[in-house]
């Protein structure tokens, strides 16, 4: 006879706007970024890398502001 048991604890978080300038690695889209033309830069649930952080970075500026998802 063998069991299994979990215990764990969910927590919600809220979404964070921040600046394209302030993405940082590991944090997660929680839209769709486009850009002026309407083209796919990334997708929503992307997780980011340092460098794909620092490309939207150069593409959208300070001025633009990304929401994103709290990274488990």
């Amino acid at each position: 006879d063998a069991r299994i048991a979990l215990v764990g604890k969910i927590i919600a978080r809220k979404n964070r706007r921040v600046s394209a300038a302030a993405l940082e690695e590991g944090m997660v889209l929680a839209h769709d970024l486009r850009n002026q033309s309407g083209a796919l830069v990334l997708a929503a649930g992307t997780r980011l890398t340092s460098t794909a952080a620092e490309r939207v970075a150069s593409l959208f500026g300070d001025r633009f502001v990304v929401e994103v998802a709290c990274a488990a």
